[in-house]
């Protein structure tokens, strides 16, 4: 028996089907801890993940030397728990020595729809393999991943092979090691002369083992450039990549160029000439209309093969399932749900709605009795999250991460055309949400990303009450009630907390920006002059109408969510959301909001000043916070609660 803790250059004495699927499975278990806790490594669970393991490298194109090693690849299939959760399978499992390189299944595609050699190499394996039936049934499709994608990546290699090549030869330097060091051994030398001799000595050991170095990266790009460029001429020819060479010149010339048998100017006669002539050949292809290669590989044959093997494995799982059913008893369609279906229609997005709240002046009735909410002409603030169809998840096509009723569809960084064009520029969006008026729809695993990150809007849909709502503000399915209780035990401290407290800081240092007052300093060292007698003096002379309506709105902000935080600071489990109408505070913001007091600036310098004091007071508060609740530990109590829950909403749909 092998062992993966130990270099062996050939670990396999014959390689076959048996002995690819238990150095697969030693391969896994080996790398067991680098996986997550939803991928199963025992031995069947293993087998069964195993999509494809071959022998790679120069020994399965039959150009391996004397001192060549055996290389793996393999592509395995990740447990669709892993698969479904918050963070994904590990997209590469890589052992060095010997080398053994495990692909998850849509790391995999991705490679392979950029042309990249190795994997389109793959399909055409036919020798020293395993091939599942998953795999069979993508080399169906093979013909349909040669595209012009696959020759430009060939192509770039190439190219940089050939440099390399080139600048080792036009760089090299003979080693002159036959130095007389006659006259120095009859001469007495001193301390410092005899380290200088040990020096030059050292160099020239240095200089060997790089001239060593130099003549086998030479040859083994030179040999990667030849063979690269033998299968692309193929490709030009309406051919399939050559993946094993019998014997003949081909393969006499590369074992040739391989082994160091051919001399410098030799092998840049060989290669130069071929890659220009390689170059001219393409261009003039793609200029013919009788062009047999397409621009772009076929995504949709991948995405779709990728997609079915993800179905099986969610098919073949037994368990329970929400019904995303309203938490509701109307027989009507509820407000939430027709305005979230509006926007994702026209939208051209697809997702079920998980959750929808009436959000802003409602939620913290602070909408001047009522008066927004009965003119026709208002637009209300709503956040919703809904879950995209898992299918798509699960495809090379990632589904939008928010829609938004007046800025659009936000695209996910890994967003591909079905084209595989470049994908057009984001729209400038909000850095906060904070001010987004309308229809806001985030995804469910964007949403996950946000409320974990602190987004406070998000973190308050947790807070909303069922009681004090009805249907035409708030939606709530059998997948949001799993999940929104152990939330709310959990983010109702340092979380909440510090999301408040860390956006109405960001309001209020806005609102001294803008009436240019002077900076805050924390810490002991003041610079001079700096007293809390001054900090919060305004220069009345400079300040505009306008600004003092900004700083109104700042103002607004600031003291409505620290005064939010005070509340989660006091220990309140459930702290209430909406002011009660006699509450000053609810006066005080409710002047602010409609700038009633941006007509007297004292009013503001006043509050300026309560604010500071309030910023300072709760980050008191929060520090002792901070080291009782450490922030790596409730990222890993919302993981492990988001995980489970995600994974059963993805499953369901």
């Amino acid at each position: 028996m092998y062992s993966l803790n130990e270099y062996n250059e050939s670990i396999l004495e014959r390689v076959d089907e048996c002995s690819l699927l238990d150095m697969f499975i030693n391969a896994m278990k080996h790398h067991s801890d680098e996986l997550d806790s939803f991928d199963h490594v025992d031995d069947k669970s293993i087998r069964e993940s195993a999509i494809y393991i071959a022998l790679a490298g120069s020994r399965s194109f039959n150009l391996d030397i004397e001192t060549s090693d055996q290389d793996f690849t393999a592509v395995r299939q990740a447990s669709i728990n892993s698969v479904l959760s918050i963070d994904g399978p590990k997209e590469i499992v890589h052992h060095l020595k010997p080398d053994i390189s495990i692909y998850e299944l849509r790391h995999y595609a991705k490679l392979l729809l950029l042309g990249n050699p190795k994997q389109v190499e793959s399909l055409f394996t036919t020798r020293l393999c395993y091939l599942s039936d998953h795999w069979k049934a993508l080399l169906q499709c093979r013909q349909a991943i040669l595209s012009n994608v696959v020759i430009d990546h060939y192509y770039s290699t190439i190219k940089a092979l050939v440099g390399d090549v080139t600048d080792i030869i036009n760089s090299r330097e003979v080693v002159d090691s036959s130095v007389d060091q006659s006259n120095i051994k009859s001469k007495p030398m001193s301390a410092k002369q005899q380290r200088m001799v040990e020096k030059n000595k050292l160099q020239r050991v240095l200089q060997h083992q790089e001239q060593r170095d130099d003549e086998y990266k030479l040859n083994k790009r030179a040999y990667h450039a030849l063979r690269l460029m033998i299968e692309v001429e193929r490709l030009l020819d309406n051919g399939t990549p050559l993946v094993w060479f019998e014997d003949g010149p081909e393969r006499d010339l590369l074992l040739q160029v391989r082994r160091g048998d051919i001399d410098d100017q030799q092998i840049l006669k060989l290669i130069q000439p071929r890659f220009q002539s390689l170059e001219e050949t393409w261009t003039r292809q793609r200029q013919s209309p009788n062009y047999h290669l397409k621009d772009t590989s076929d995504i949709e044959k991948v995405s779709n093969w990728l997609v079915l093997i993800r179905r099986q494995s969610i098919d073949s799982d037994t368990s329970e399932r929400f019904t995303y059913r309203p938490n509701t008893t109307t027989t009507t369609t509820p407000q939430p749900l027709m305005l979230a279906n509006q926007l994702l229609q026209s939208s051209g997005v697809n997702g079920t709605l998980l959750f929808m709240s009436k959000v802003g002046s409602h939620l913290y009735n602070l909408n001047n009795n009522n008066a927004d909410d009965n003119s026709s002409s208002s637009i209300h603030d709503w956040i919703g999250i809904y879950a995209a169809p898992t299918d798509q998840v699960v495809s090379l096509f990632p589904p939008p991460i928010k829609v938004e009723q007046m800025n659009g569809v936000t695209l996910s960084k890994e967003w591909v055309a079905r084209d595989l064009s470049t994908p057009p520029k984001p729209q400038p969006q909000p850095t906060k949400d904070i001010t987004t008026k309308g229809i806001i729809l985030y995804e469910v695993s964007n949403a996950i990303e946000c409320i974990m990150r602190g987004n406070y809007r998000l973190l308050e849909c947790f807070l909303t009450e069922q009681d004090k709502a009805t249907s035409d503000t708030l939606y709530e399915t059998d997948a949001w009630m799993a999940i929104k209780e152990p939330i709310r035990r959990l983010i109702t401290g340092r979380h909440l907390a510090q999301s408040y407290w860390g956006v109405g800081q960001n309001e209020y240092l806005k609102a001294r920006d803008t009436l240019g007052m002077k900076k805050l300093h924390q810490g002991k060292k003041k610079p001079k002059g700096y007293t809390l007698d001054n900090v919060d003096n305004i220069d009345h002379s400079t300040v505009t109408k306008q600004q003092l309506d900004e700083v109104s709105i700042n103002l607004y902000f600031a003291l409505r969510l620290l005064w939010q935080c005070e509340k989660v600071l006091d220990g309140q489990s459930r702290p209430s959301l909406a002011l009660e109408y006699r509450d000053e505070k609810r006066q005080t913001l409710l002047s602010l909001k409609n700038q009633l007091m941006s007509h007297s600036i004292d009013n503001i310098q006043v509050l300026m000043g309560s604010c500071r004091l309030l910023i300072e007071s709760t980050n008191d508060r929060l520090e002792i916070l901070r080291v009782e609740q450490r922030s790596d530990h409730l990222a890993g109590e919302f993981k492990s609660l988001f995980n489970q829950w995600l994974i059963k909403v993805r499953k369901g749909l």
